[in-house]
């Protein structure tokens, strides 16, 4: 696979987070490959791996739409296949093997509120409202 160069500008924040990842580069290719399956809700290659609906999870890049939680390690697959195990065991498994992956579940939707507004909460609760409203 061929490297195109790109460059982007970070805020001070962002670029704190950036230089606590170990590889950005593979974080910001992540992002891309969730946020395109995020955007078309499909798999665009085969899913009848193993008599499942889900693609081979073992392919790279990793499709996020039918593993999100990204590849499970082989040797997890080759026991789910010899001991015949239910799918969330490899779910279960790219999980914990996976564990360096951010999870960006939701990441693209609006947050709902679900908290009263400060005014019907009563007064105390508004100055709690108003004092975390400032928190960075």
């Amino acid at each position: 696979m061929s490297r195109i160069i790109k460059s982007i500008a970070l805020d001070e924040q962002t670029a704190k987070i950036a230089d606590t990842l170990p590889n950005f580069s593979h974080f910001v290719r992540e992002c891309l490959y969730r946020h395109a399956i995020s955007n078309t809700l499909e798999c665009s290659r085969e899913k009848t791996w193993r008599g499942t609906d889900r693609c081979n999870p073992l392919m790279q890049p990793v499709c996020f739409n039918c593993w999100p939680n990204g590849s499970p390690p082989v040797e997890a697959v080759k026991q789910w296949s010899q001991d015949k195990l239910a799918m969330s065991f490899l779910d279960d498994r790219a999980k914990s093997h996976n564990e360096y992956l951010i999870d960006l579940t939701g990441i693209n939707r609006k947050a709902q509120k679900t908290r009263k507004s400060a005014v019907k909460v009563g007064f105390f609760a508004s100055i709690r409202q108003k004092i975390r409203d400032r928190s960075p």
